[in-house]
């Protein structure tokens, strides 16, 4: 679980629906064909979606998600 917490709180604070991104993980996989997969929320709609999220919240999110896409790359790399 990667969320910022007080950012996970802020983003509640603000709208109830966003406890379905919460908490931020990252799931490792592997396909029938023995293929491994990270997979993690799209976080684009809670971002970009729907009432916009007041500035402040807007970046921790995009920070959170850039966090998370880092992580993801990093392991898919092999970079521990």
């Amino acid at each position: 679980m990667f969320c910022n917490s007080l950012t996970a709180a802020r983003m509640l604070d603000y709208h109830d629906a966003f406890s379905a991104y919460l908490p931020c993980r990252i799931t490792l996989i592997e396909d029938k064909q023995g293929k491994l997969w990270l997979i993690a929320l799209n976080m684009d709609l809670m971002i970009h979606g729907g009432e916009p999220l007041p500035p402040e919240l807007k970046e921790e999110a995009l920070q959170v998600k850039e966090m998370i896409l880092d992580i993801m790359k990093r392991g898919a790399e092999g970079d521990f």
